[in-house]
């Protein structure tokens, strides 16, 4: 007897030891993948966009906000792929924030201490890698349902509910006072028949909130572990109601990852007999969600608590990566040094310097116009979010962001691409009657219509964006337009060069109008017949 206690006293310690020893490999392991892919973007990484942008859409903190980008725009500036680059976060609360906080301008006063807390984790490297190891125990795709808790209206107990109570006192008594009385342990044969059924008719409800309510348990002991870092940097979140609902978990059978393992299976099975006799469940599940309908408000602060820290660590992750940033400076001018745009590989740097209403940018398609209008775009949108841009340096009024740059046509609402050109420039035509300084984005504007009605449209549309404090940019083939409105804006031009038989694009931002043209070489290099080329030649 005593050998086989030792032999089981043996193999447990065996057991355990293998255990703590992969425990801390796998510890390990993630610890040099923080080290290794610090500065670095996971260009594998899968993002759901559907469950990403629930926040950012679902939220009511953007009425407040300065300005909350529009989905034309983040479609015109291609802000999915944007964020796909500056997307570091460790967990799905922090992917969520960021991506509100991504698209959402903030009143300049309002600013927080987000540029702080970027700070931190560049210059401690030590206190970061102890947060990001925390933060990663929230990397699971049941975190996306935390905002549910927050957004939507939560379900009411059933008419049944206050029969779970009775049927339970019933059962007790009847249990207890079989002792002295055992044919009263026949009522509570049918008793427990009506509460399986109100248990196992509950589960759906119990599912519908299993990922939510799983994760807003383990934030609350990330919270915890975080809290010591930044005592002085965040406000604290009071989370102490929270911490009461935490008791529910105990008689709440949530989907676990444990669901697999037949040991855990087996307890569990015990247990959820005993939660059937008593109605456990169902009473602990319709407690819990009375108390989370009155404390929304205290979830949504833990979810921006954690979600700015995650933010945080990305932004600096990305600030530490190759390319060079610059912090952003607001000013009534608009002058910035080498931005480039951030998914171009070894993009060319461009320089600017403005004294009045905007840039008319002329050149050849593939030189680069419209690629260098949504690099301004993007930049003026992340000196304004995060606080830095791609360049060397960034100066610029405080803008709203409007524009108009991918106009399709609409078989569903049976409009024209004119038609939908005009409807998104009216959008410009009416941000531009505010005070506040906005920056327009236009491409080829009115490119749906004839070459005489198009000019003298957009030639009307600027004169009339130019009367506010703003600034619009306006890539264009129209060379008459920049004549027109030449007193009002800057003229700047992208040119390429024809050498031997091939095209070279510098895609240099250059000041001036145009005034050299290739588009007739460009044909001959791709061999169209002579007659067509000198009929051209003839109509310069």
């Amino acid at each position: 007897m005593d050998s086989l206690l030792f032999i089981t006293f043996f193999f447990a310690s065996i057991f355990l030891i293998f255990q703590y020893y992969q425990l801390r490999k796998e510890k390990r392991k993630k610890y040099n993948t923080l080290i290794k892919n610090w500065g670095t973007s996971d260009k594998d990484r899968y993002i759901n966009f559907d469950r990403t942008e629930r926040y950012f859409l679902k939220t009511g903190h953007h009425l407040t906000s300065y300005q909350s980008i529009s989905q034309n725009t983040i479609v015109d500036l291609d802000l999915h792929e944007v964020f796909r680059f500056i997307n570091r976060t460790l967990s799905s609360i922090g992917e969520q924030f960021l991506y509100y906080k991504f698209l959402t301008i903030q009143y300049p006063h309002k600013k927080s201490n987000f540029s702080n807390l970027v700070q931190f984790f560049q210059h401690k490297e030590k206190e970061r890698l102890q947060i990001q190891s925390i933060l990663q125990q929230l990397a699971t795709p049941r975190g996306y349902y935390v905002e549910k808790l927050i957004h939507d209206p939560h379900i009411k107990a059933p008419p049944y509910y206050w029969f779970c109570f009775l049927s339970s006192i019933i059962t007790f008594i009847s249990i207890v006072l079989s002792i002295w009385h055992s044919p009263l342990l026949l009522l509570v044969i049918p008793l427990f028949i009506i509460n399986m059924a109100m248990h196992y008719v509950n589960k759906k409800n119990v599912d519908h909130y299993s990922e939510g309510l799983s994760v807003l348990f383990k934030m609350l002991k990330v919270k915890s572990k975080l809290k010591p870092y930044f005592e002085n940097e965040i406000n604290n979140v009071s989370t102490k109601e929270l911490k009461k609902l935490k008791i529910y978990s105990y008689f709440i059978q949530f989907t676990s990852d444990n669901d697999q393992d037949p040991i855990a299976q087996l307890l569990i099975w015990n247990i959820e007999l005993l939660k059937i006799l008593f109605n456990v469940e169902v009473i602990a599940f319709y407690s819990c969600i009375q108390k989370l309908e009155k404390h929304k408000n205290t979830i949504d602060e833990l979810f921006q608590y954690i979600g700015q820290i995650d933010a945080a660590q990305s932004i600096a992750n990305v600030l530490s990566g190759e390319l060079i940033t610059c912090q952003s400076h607001f000013s009534k001018h608009f002058h910035v040094e080498e931005i480039v745009h951030p998914l171009l590989k070894d993009c060319t740097p461009n320089s600017f310097s403005l004294n009045k209403k905007g840039m008319l940018l002329t050149g050849s398609n593939m030189s680069g116009k419209t690629t260098f209008i949504r690099t301004v775009s993007i930049n003026a949108l992340l000196a304004q979010t995060f606080d830095f841009c791609f360049g060397k340096h960034y100066n610029a009024p405080y803008f709203k962001i409007y524009s108009s740059i991918r106009i399709n046509d609409s078989l569903k609402e049976n409009t024209s691409y004119y038609l939908q050109e005009v409807k998104s420039i009216k959008k410009i035509v009416e941000a531009s009657q505010e005070s506040t300084p906005s920056l327009f984005v236009m491409d080829e504007l009115f490119k749906g219509t004839n070459t005489i009605e198009r000019i003298k449209s957009a030639n009307a549309i600027l004169s009339y964006l130019s009367k506010g404090n703003h600034y619009t940019f306006v890539a264009t083939h129209d060379l008459e337009l920049t004549e027109l409105q030449s007193d009002r804006y800057e003229l700047w031009h992208f040119s390429e060069i024809v050498k031997d038989e091939k095209i070279y694009f510098d895609h240099k931002l250059k000041k001036g109008k145009l005034s050299r043209f290739n588009a007739i070489e460009i044909l001959k290099l791709n061999d169209y017949p002579e007659e067509i080329i000198n009929t051209c030649l003839d109509e310069l």
